[in-house]
């Protein structure tokens, strides 16, 4: 996400059955635009924006240790893309490569 200083690197947790958030461990590298999936229990976000440039970088998160790690990039930098766990897998589809620059919309797919 983003507030008006720039891009952050927060990540929130809810609680349905308290019905509250609360912050947990911040990401990596701050970011905006990006995409998220689970699978096996762990968090991955992927792409966005860092303000300036589309990010092609990766990180998890981890509930148990509560740590992010960063993972291999993808091979393209991606921003407002879209990711979904299917079949043990990540799947990141489409997005903008060069958003901020008037860049390319993306009907690629990545697999992690």
């Amino acid at each position: 996400g983003f507030d008006w200083d720039g891009c952050l690197a927060s990540v929130e947790e809810y609680d349905p059955s308290t019905g509250e958030w609360r912050e947990i461990t911040p990401m990596r590298t701050k970011r905006r635009g990006c995409a998220a999936a689970v699978l096996g229990g762990k968090l991955y976000v992927m792409g966005g924006c860092d303000g300036h440039n589309d990010l092609s970088s990766v990180e998890v998160y981890d509930p148990a240790t509560q740590q992010w790690t960063l993972l291999n990039d993808m091979t393209t930098p991606r921003s407002h893309c879209a990711a979904v766990s299917l079949e043990g897998r990540i799947v990141v589809a489409g997005g903008y490569n060069g958003y901020h620059n008037g860049g390319e919309r993306l009907s690629s797919c990545e697999v992690y």
